[in-house]
Formats: C-alpha cells, structure tokens, sequence
C-alpha cells in the first residue's frame, strides 16, 4: 500500500467529540434528517417509581409519576472515553455537577409522611431532590453483522456522592436514603445511557453512510463466505485489533503517527550499513491517500516494505523489495520507472518518498535474529531470490481495498499472484520461513508489522522485530 495532506482522527477521538457534542444536544436537542432528538434537559422519565418501606419503626409507601430530571447540561468537561477494542465495547465516564429529580404527582403514605412534608415535599404534592457531584458509567457495545453496523447500550451505572435530604430523624433518613439514591441513580443511568447510545449510533451512521462502499463490500462478502461455506466461525474482522486479519469496526479513523519526539532514531547513514535481509521499513504517509489507507486498516502505517541486502543481488547494496502503486527504478529492469512490484535501491526509495510527501515519518525495524533463523533464512534465500526475480515487474493489484477485504472476512482469492504491499512482505518472510503460513499473505496490512501488534505470527523461536526507529537524514 502506498499512497499520497489531510487529517483524521482516531475512533477515540470520534467518541470523545461527540461526548463533547453531547452537552449542546442536551440543551438543543439533536436534529439530522429523519433523526429526531429533543433537549434532555429537563428529561421526563415516561414511568412510574413505586416503592414500599415496611421495617420496625418505617412503614412507608412512595409513589412518584413522571420524574424529571433537570441539571443534565451540568455535564463535566472531564468526562472520559476508554476503548476496550478486544471486545469491541467504549466505556464513558461522565460526571454532572448537580441534577434534581422531581415530580408534580408525589403520593406518600406512612408514619414519616409530617416530616418528608417539612423539608422535600410540597402542600401541592410536587417534590424535588437534588443530587451533586454524580459520576455515571456508560458501557457501549460496537457491532457488525451483515444486516449492518451499530452501538447499542452494553450497561449504564451511576453513582451519587451527595444527596441533598433533609429528613432529621437519623433512623428514618437511614432507610429512606438508600431507597431513594438508588432510585435516583437508576434513572440517571436509564435515561442518559439510552438517550447517548441512541445520539452515537446516529453519528456512527453518519459516518458509515459516507463509506458505503466499503459496507456494501463487507455486506457482499458475508454473502460470498456462506456460499463458500465458511461462516461456521465469525469472521476475524470482529475479533478485535491484535492479530492478523482482526480489526475493531468501523475502520474509518486513522491511528496517530508514532511521536517522532520520543521515538528511536537511526540516520541514513547508520541504517545503510545497518540493515539486513528481513528487516522492515513502515512509512507513516501524510497525503490524503495515505490517511485513507491508515483509517482503513486501522494503522500507524500506509505503507511497508522489507530489506533485501545479498551479495548476489545488486552487488551487496541495500535494496527494499516492495509492491507499490508509485513510480520508482527497478534495479532488475536496467533502472526503468515504474509502479508495481519492484526491487529498488533502499537509499533512492527513502530519498523518493520523503521527497514526494515531505510531511511523512518513516521508520526502520530491525529483524533480531537468532543463529537458528539467521541460517534458516540463509538456506532459503535460493527460494526467495527465485521469488523476486519472477515477480519483479507485475502489476500492483488493481482493487487494494478488495483484496485487503476480502483477506479480513477471509474469504479466498483465485488469483495468488495479486499483491498489495504488506502481501508482498509476509510472503516473503514465509518464503524465508520467517513467517508462520498461518494466514494468506492479503489478510496482512502495514499495521501487522508495527510496533502496536504484538500478535505477528513469527515461526522461528526467540526471533523477533525491534523497535519502530525514525529513519533521519533522508
């Protein structure tokens, strides 16, 4: 995958945006289309608490019609968003500073009805009780299927410190708190965990509509996979992030780059020397191609390729061997431009790049290798050259977004020859017998080979890739 500067955001930043959006949809309601939400602030819950307190000294019966809670604008800037990718849910925490409950149909029936009168209650039976500093948990379940893609509410629980009663006698106030936070709490969790699993689910349509190309694919292949036979097992693709082949859905926000602040870094010089057949060079594109292949795939990464350094292939120089819809010289084809799969010089490549999309970051992995993979990898160089040499030159593949998709929901593909750029690299490595044949070579992305998966299925025991090294002085 290569690609050509734009932004994006990740699939945190998409939920923590819209919590931010949230407090003006509390105030103004929501209005998109067909879509339809009124303010929540005040919210009337469509339902009735009725609650009977039989205990030595309380015997008390409280009906409440019609709560309304008012306050839900007080949401806090705070509030936060966790992913829990594995298992495809988004736990949100909110906090409000204060919201009250109150009703103008209160009935109350007992032996602490004088006192609840004195201090909550109303002559006209209208009731307020005001809660503060209320933290509220919010757990959302992301979901794909071949009917379509959504975000329902997993669970809502809340939480209140302070509860503003009034009530003087400490035994009655003791049972009658408890009673009434819990059902407080419960409200809250109903109604804004509902209410805020509707609002997202909206803007993730949102979203998927402007990709309906890409759903329409996922959509066509389920079907092909129960042709096949093959939907005994749900797809790899809602298994989660870190393996081969698995990705959280929708996979329409871009990862960040790595921080090239913190990071390792190599010079060109240092690397051209460095270097060895098997290493990785991942290429973290700025160009609005570039981010459209990383929202895809989920990754760091738009691009990837691997070194090869052999003294029978261009005299020792370090080359990169790469399956690339950009134009470079072939080192086999007498330096001829062209796109495709190619081997090139590793120097001209970076040089290339970097001056093609200045705002890149490109970095090195190192192959770590033992002294069992190191010969393992020697022995099979035959194959592998014979490889490059007969692939050298064919065409990049002429539908990435496809071959990638269908490597997702794998399903096969009857041309084995048809290669994007992270394909290229893991049937390489497998030819090396780097790389276990566990998965098709177009199940991998660029993202397989970063520093963020740590589930690359690598065959050969205490071999492993370093760390992602900002390539400088290109």
């Amino acid at each position: 995958m290569n690609g050509q500067a734009g932004s994006s955001h990740s699939l945190h930043d998409f939920f923590t945006e819209n919590l931010e959006m949230l407090s003006g949809v509390i105030r103004q309601g929501y209005q998109n289309g067909k879509i339809n939400i009124p303010p929540l602030d005040p919210f009337t819950v469509d339902a009735e608490v009725n609650e009977q307190v039989a205990l030595k000294k309380v015997n008390m019966s409280v009906r409440i019609g019609q709560p309304t809670l008012t306050g839900l604008a007080t949401l806090q800037p705070e509030s936060n968003v966790h992913l829990d990718l594995p298992n495809r849910k988004v736990n949100i925490d909110l906090r409000f500073s204060d919201i009250k409950l109150s009703s103008d149909d209160f009935h109350l029936k007992g032996n602490y009805k004088v006192l609840l009168l004195k201090h909550n209650l109303k002559s006209d039976g209208s009731f307020n009780i005001r809660a503060k500093d209320i933290k509220l948990k919010i757990s959302l379940k992301l979901a794909v299927s071949e009917s379509g893609s959504g975000i329902s509410l997993d669970s809502a629980s809340c939480d209140i410190k302070d509860l503003d009663f009034k009530l003087e006698d400490s035994y009655a106030l003791s049972k009658l708190l408890p009673l009434f936070k819990s059902r407080f709490e419960t409200l809250i969790a109903k109604a804004v965990g509902s209410k805020l699993a509707y609002f997202i689910d909206v803007r993730l349509h949102q979203v998927c509509t402007e990709h309906a190309a890409v759903i329409a694919r996922l959509e066509g292949l389920y079907k092909l996979k129960k042709q096949q036979g093959s939907t005994h097992n749900p797809p790899r693709l809602l298994q989660g992030l870190d393996g081969v082949g698995q990705l959280p859905f929708p996979m329409f926000w871009q990862v960040p780059a790595i921080d090239t602040n913190t990071a390792p870094k190599v010079s060109l010089d240092n690397l051209l020397e460095e270097a060895r057949t098997g290493d990785l060079i991942l290429f973290a594109g700025s160009y609005p191609s570039s981010l459209r292949i990383r929202r895809l795939t989920q990754s760091r990464y738009s691009h990837v390729v691997v070194v090869i350094k052999e003294s029978d292939i261009a005299d020792g120089r370090a080359c990169i061997w790469q399956a690339t819809s950009s134009t470079h010289h072939g080192v086999l084809r007498d330096m001829e431009a062209k796109s495709g799969i190619q081997l090139n010089y590793l120097e001209d490549m970076l040089r290339d790049y970097r001056h093609e999309d200045a705002n890149s970051v490109i970095c090195y992995r190192k192959a770590v290798q033992t002294g069992a993979s190191s010969a393992i990898a020697r022995d099979n160089w035959p194959e592998v050259k014979g490889f490059i040499e007969s692939m050298d030159g064919k065409p990049y593949t002429d539908d990435m977004d496809g071959l990638y998709i269908m490597g997702l929901m794998e399903v096969d593909n009857p041309n084995k020859s048809d290669y994007f750029c992270a394909g290229l690299v893991a049937e390489t490595l497998m030819k090396m017998q780097l790389l276990d044949t566990e998965f098709v070579q177009y199940q991998y992305a660029p993202r397989d080979f970063s520093e963020l998966q740590t589930a690359l299925p690598l065959l050969q025991p205490g071999m492993h890739y370093g760390a992602e090294t900002v390539i400088e002085d290109i």
